[in-house]
């Protein structure tokens, strides 16, 4: 279980727990199905109980006033990233689930895109208007009305349950956002930033008094999500993700223009959920559903490292991951230094001269 979860539950047994704390629980557990680091069921088992300390705390709470009172409400939102704080027709395209649904990288899928905008009734240039600039109508009916039309474009389940804070009349913000920046701040900051110095940014973020460093943060993070899908557009178009018996591999090259971005563990691993949805969505291979995939970026120039990250197949709809113990096994068999400084054995360090024999090695292991 998430730690910021067990720590509120703590606060609440002390009756230390305020809203604050409630929402720090919230978006850990939201940073947890983003990345797919827990199954479906256990993020629905996990929202019961935080649903109901928000409206508990929110019962409790004297302070009716619009422009100081915090406001965390239930309710069901999209997945779509940043869209609150983007263009409806910018989240829709980039963000990974309906990308991958639509195919949203090949000229079909942009045409298709369009398509739904117009059998929504938003006009293009309603659509490429930042989302709180909308005609107040059409904002209204947005969620309605693209949910109304899911499946007819093969979105099911677009929809999800998750939480909003809101405090004063314009700063709403729903939990993914939050995720968002957090990741944005922590690694795709400048690289002169110390990791105290990000650390402290976080924390800013985290507060509400800071709403200049959460804005600038989502602003960041709308790079990192366009350039997730520019990645594995890229990668489809140029068939860069290859085939190796048991898994499905991809490889970041060196001098790559934003190989930095992909040298931190949280980008990487979103990126690596991107391209095997995006693969497995045009493969013709019928065991690509169950096909695990490896994916590998320049971690140092300087120190001549790279960085592998294994993730489980689609299939089985599960964070339970394997390749830790194999990224091992297949280090020892090459006799090669490696490091891992995580949590999740699955990502890995080496250097990159041994990666092609590793991957050599992994394969045999794997077969």
């Amino acid at each position: 279980m998430q730690s910021a979860i067990r720590l509120f539950e703590l606060a609440w047994q002390l009756n230390k727990e305020d809203k604050d704390l409630l929402w720090l629980a919230i978006v850990a557990l939201t940073e947890q199905m983003l990345f797919g680091k827990i199954e479906n069921t256990q993020y629905t088992l996990e929202i019961g109980p935080l649903q109901a300390h928000a409206n508990r705390l929110q019962n409790m709470t004297n302070d009716t006033d619009v422009l100081t009172s915090l406001k965390i409400a239930f309710e069901k939102d999209l997945r779509l990233a940043l869209y609150r704080h983007w263009s409806v027709e910018d989240s829709l395209k980039y963000s990974m689930f309906t990308a991958v649904k639509m195919k949203l990288w090949s000229l079909r899928g942009d045409k298709k895109l369009h398509e739904l905008l117009a059998d929504m009734g938003f006009p293009l240039i309603q659509s490429r208007q930042a989302f709180k600039s909308m005609d107040l109508q059409l904002r209204k009916e947005f969620h309605e009305v693209l949910e109304k039309l899911s499946e007819k474009y093969g979105l099911q389940d677009l929809v999800y349950a998750s939480f909003t804070l809101q405090y004063g009349y314009r700063n709403k913000y729903c939990a993914a956002d939050i995720v968002y920046a957090l990741l944005a701040i922590l690694e795709a900051s400048p690289r002169d930033k110390k990791p105290e110095e990000l650390f402290n940014l976080a924390l800013d973020c985290l507060s509400r008094s800071k709403k200049e460093v959460l804005d600038s943060a989502i602003e960041r993070a709308k790079i990192i999500v366009k350039t997730l899908f520019k990645t594995a557009q890229s990668a489809l178009d140029l068939k860069q993700i290859i085939t190796a018996g048991p898994f499905v591999y991809y490889i970041i090259q060196e001098g790559c223009l934003d190989w930095y971005m992909f040298s931190h563990l949280q980008i990487l691993l979103l990126l690596a959920h991107f391209i095997l949805r995006a693969y497995v969505a045009v493969s013709r291979n019928r065991k690509a559903p169950s096909l695990p995939l490896v994916v590998s970026a320049p971690k140092s120039m300087d120190a001549g490292t790279c960085i592998i990250l294994g993730i489980p197949p689609l299939c089985e709809n599960s964070p339970k991951n394997f390749f830790g113990k194999a990224f091992e096994q297949a280090a020892e068999r090459i006799n090669c230094d490696s490091k891992c400084d995580y949590f999740d054995t699955s990502y890995f360090e080496i250097h990159t001269k041994d990666r092609t024999r590793f991957f050599d090695a992994l394969t045999a292991l794997l077969s």
